[in-house]
């Protein structure tokens, strides 16, 4: 008698929590923090050099998903985000613009693991050496707009996200005397939806 009673508790909880966080597709918004590391690609005479130190980097982000396909689980995210780096005295500030497709493995109603995986276009508004500016040097021929891609994956519990995700730009963010570079960063994303 006493298993029983346990079990018809445990269904009791079970759906309480069901009828309390309801069904995870209705999310369509999201706002997000992110730690996003920067590294730093330069290619010139034939070799490629990573700069063995990060920029460090955060960032606060909005997303929109829209239900696209296999009942909503197939969906389009677009978004936008702010990020701000510093290293030294190296600081940078952009606007990241992606749109990606996700797919959504729902185990349970507070529960999805979420693959993506997309295009992103990056809008330079600083990056500056003690107050010397990348933008203003024409030896340093730096690119404002930069294109990219990304890939990650989130882990949806009830209203709230955490995730992870890698981007890198196909295009130069600098081209100095057959000297190129380009960013790639590593991201950790702690975000809310509704």
């Amino acid at each position: 008698m006493k298993k029983i009673l346990t079990i018809v508790a445990a269904m009791f909880v079970c759906v309480a929590m069901h009828a309390q966080f309801g069904d995870m597709s209705e999310f369509k918004n999201e706002v997000y923090a992110e730690y996003t590391p920067y590294k730093l690609h330069v290619n010139g005479g034939g070799n490629s050099v990573t700069m063995d130190e990060s920029v460090t980097a955060f960032a606060l982000g909005y997303n929109r998903y829209v239900g696209i396909a296999c009942d909503g689980d197939l969906k389009f995210v677009a978004g936008g985000k702010l990020t701000y780096g510093f290293k030294d005295d190296f600081k940078m500030l952009n606007v990241r613009i992606p749109v990606s497709l996700m797919y959504s493995a729902v185990v349970n109603d507070n529960f999805a693991i979420q693959p993506y995986a997309g295009l992103n276009a990056t809008v330079g508004i600083l990056a500056d050496t003690d107050g010397d500016s990348w933008y203003d040097k024409d030896d340093l021929d730096a690119n404002r707009i930069n294109a990219g891609w990304h890939v990650g994956i989130d882990f949806a519990i009830n209203h709230f996200v955490v995730g992870c995700a890698y981007q890198s730009d196909f295009t130069k963010m600098f081209d100095f005397s057959g000297v190129d570079g380009n960013w790639s960063d590593f991201e950790i994303k702690v975000g809310y939806r509704f």
